[in-house]
């Protein structure tokens, strides 16, 4: 494990002590904004081992289209968002249809509405085709069609939230001596 410590001679100039900490300084920046880098890298292998483990059907391959974004960066602080970019991706964490009502996601703070177009017991029938290489929900009654009457919640992101929170700090502190 390496300390982190900075050698200077209590006679030196001013200078060049305020310069040794300036320095400093701008390797722990560094090093943390790479820390953070790398827990978002981590957290959407976390996001992707969470939705082959949890999510079920034809949701899986949505689930697992995830993007990691650069949300903000300051001249200290650095942030990122793991956005799912499928319907598909989005149903299965939330859930949809008379089946999800009654298995709802976990915290409902977006307040989800489920069984928007009532359809009850009835279900719905759907299809899909390819868009631009994204998996389209069609509800159209034709030859290759589904029935449905929705999925249960399957909170893949929820839990991987909890899991990333759950190893951040340790993560942070071992990828940051590392790199001391």
């Amino acid at each position: 494990m390496s300390d982190f410590y900075l050698d200077f001679d209590v006679f030196e100039d001013d200078t060049a002590i305020i310069k040794k900490i300036e320095n400093a300084k701008k390797r722990i920046t560094h090093n943390f904004k790479l820390a953070i880098h790398d827990l978002a890298v981590e957290g959407v292998e976390i996001v992707e081992k969470n939705a082959k483990m949890i999510v079920k059907g034809f949701e899986q391959e949505g689930a697992l289209q995830n993007v990691l974004l650069k949300e903000r960066e300051t001249k200290y602080s650095i942030s990122y968002i793991i956005k799912n970019i499928t319907q598909d991706g989005t149903y299965a964490e939330f859930g949809t249809g008379i089946v999800g009502k009654y298995n709802v996601y976990k915290n409902n703070a977006l307040q989800w509405e489920y069984d928007v177009n009532n359809h009850g017991g009835k279900g719905w029938y759907f299809s899909r085709k390819k868009h631009n290489n994204q998996m389209e929900w069609v509800s159209k009654r034709k030859n290759n069609t589904f029935h449905t009457f929705g999925i249960a919640s399957q909170p893949f992101y929820f839990i991987s939230g909890e899991e990333i929170s759950t190893k951040a700090l340790e993560f942070l502190k071992n990828k940051m001596i590392e790199r001391w």
